[in-house]
């Protein structure tokens, strides 16, 4: 199974790990698995006062695409689902194709875990692959 650590501000993170964020959205997905079936770690950012920390996880079933010509009503629904703002969404992404990872499964952790107990130095700027080796399951 794929692994990635996914770079998150504090309110997003917050949301996935509450329940309510049933959907992130990315410019970019793993796409080393057809089933778009991974396991995900949250890092929380530094960015207005987080943890600067991996402090959950959640498994992604399954990667949507959304394109630019995709009617509003669809659009807003998948903003509401991601905790998004549909202008936000649309500025996001611009005439581009984004992709909604759905989220599931999600736990959070009593005790953050640092960056190097994955062998990491720094956080991604999106998200990047975890090695089996650099996982802690």
């Amino acid at each position: 199974m794929i692994e990635v650590l996914l770079s998150i501000h504090k309110g997003h993170c917050r949301n996935i790990l509450s329940g309510a964020k049933l959907i992130e959205i990315r410019k970019s997905y793993p796409k080393k698995d057809e089933l778009s079936y991974y396991k995900c770690y949250l890092y929380e950012t530094k960015a207005d006062g987080g943890a600067g920390a991996i402090v959950g996880e959640c498994f992604i079933n399954g990667v949507t695409p959304i394109h630019s010509n995709f009617p509003l009503p669809y659009k807003e629904w998948i903003a509401n689902k991601a905790c998004i703002g549909l202008d936000y969404l649309i500025d996001y992404q611009k005439d581009s194709t984004v992709y909604a990872w759905n989220v599931s499964r999600v736990k959070q952790y009593n005790n953050p875990k640092l960056l190097e107990e994955f062998g990491l130095h720094k956080a991604p700027q999106s998200w990047c692959y975890i090695k089996k080796d650099q996982s802690l399951s």
